[in-house]
């Protein structure tokens, strides 16, 4: 083929036979250099290796991850496990509102974990879920609950005015119901992500231990004096028994106001004269019960030290300022008092 030039590589290789053998390998090097570059654009580099797939069927808590891959699965779980568990917990009771945060709890799952678990599961496997959480979680925010919803029932107590003594209403209280069972579905509801993030907690009334119809059988006598009135009235199991006319202390020395408890009794009581100006030269002396000159007559229900009912050897002072403090009564008044009255009755002086 004389004539025709050779090109291309071959042209090139039959200069190389022409040149030293140094420079010929040179050449050679620069030659396969160039041949790379001068490749086909449409010749591909080796392909890589598929990335592994979690196996068919595979689910994470009911959530399924087959043929995804680790990133994949990873997404996955964390928004449709992840998320939903830390969302907020809701406890209504009543018109109240008490909430938590899983994860102010310690309530948490090891995702990584889980993905690698899905990852070497078997076909068909659900990898299970089990959430971290404190174990005091759940008591703690049914005892928040519970203090807070909690109100505490008033007892029926008695009302003391002059004229009247009564009953007062009794008032339920309230209380957390069932806490246990609350106290179990809130530490549920804290590790799914499946369940209703809002749960009812429920009252229930708590009865006073002490009603008005009980307080009326338990209440004893209890005695009044109206001042204005000069007039004691009786009371038992809250009722009116019996009023009586009596008489009380001078405006120097008047009858002394206030509750008050009877603090004794005496039959034929001893008078222990006082040291007054208005005692005359009785005057610190002691004058024996049923002696003649002892004002206190057949008996004597003492309030304060000094002051109490006693009889009267004087009826015309009923019914007026008299005393020196104390209350007149009839002798026979005094004496059916007495048989009422104990210590520790209380009476109320207005």
């Amino acid at each position: 083929m004389q004539g025709v030039r050779p090109r291309g590589p071959v042209r090139i290789l039959a200069a190389m036979h022409q040149l030293p053998m140094s420079i010929a390998r040179r050449s050679l090097v620069w030659l396969v250099l160039l041949g790379a570059l001068a490749a086909p654009a449409g010749a591909a580099a080796p392909a890589a290796p598929p990335e592994r797939t979690a196996a068919p069927g595979v689910t994470v808590g009911g959530v399924l991850v087959g043929g995804l891959t680790s990133a994949q699965v990873t997404e996955v779980v964390r928004e449709q496990v992840a998320k939903p568990l830390g969302r907020r917990l809701v406890v209504a009771v009543g018109a109240r509102r008490f909430s938590i945060l899983p994860r102010d709890e310690g309530v948490t799952i090891k995702l990584d974990l889980l993905v690698a678990r899905a990852m070497r599961a078997a076909a068909g496997q659900d990898v299970a879920v089990v959430p971290t959480q404190r174990a005091g979680a759940a008591p703690r925010l049914v005892e928040r609950i519970r203090q807070e919803v909690f109100r505490s029932p008033v007892n029926s107590r008695v009302a003391i005015s002059i004229r009247r003594v009564r009953a007062t209403p009794a008032r339920n209280g309230r209380a957390l119901d069932r806490p246990g069972a609350l106290r179990f579905a809130i530490a549920a509801a804290l590790r799914s992500w499946t369940a209703p993030r809002f749960l009812r907690g429920h009252t229930r009334s708590v009865r006073p231990r002490i009603g008005p119809r009980l307080l009326r059988a338990i209440t004893g006598p209890i005695v009044t004096v109206s001042r204005s009135e000069r007039r004691a009235r009786l009371f038992n199991h809250l009722r009116l028994i019996r009023s009586y006319r009596v008489a009380v202390g001078q405006p120097a020395w008047p009858t002394p106001t206030g509750m008050f408890h009877v603090r004794s009794k005496v039959v034929n009581p001893a008078w222990s004269v006082p040291n007054s100006s208005w005692a005359g030269s009785q005057a610190g002396q002691t004058i024996p019960g049923g002696a003649s000159g002892n004002p206190l007559v057949a008996r004597w229900i003492g309030i304060t030290g000094s002051v109490g009912f006693h009889g009267t050897d004087n009826p015309w002072s009923i019914g007026s300022a008299a005393s020196h403090g104390c209350i007149r009564m009839y002798p026979g008044d005094v004496i059916r008092l007495y048989a009422w009255v104990h210590i520790g009755t209380p009476v109320l002086v207005r």
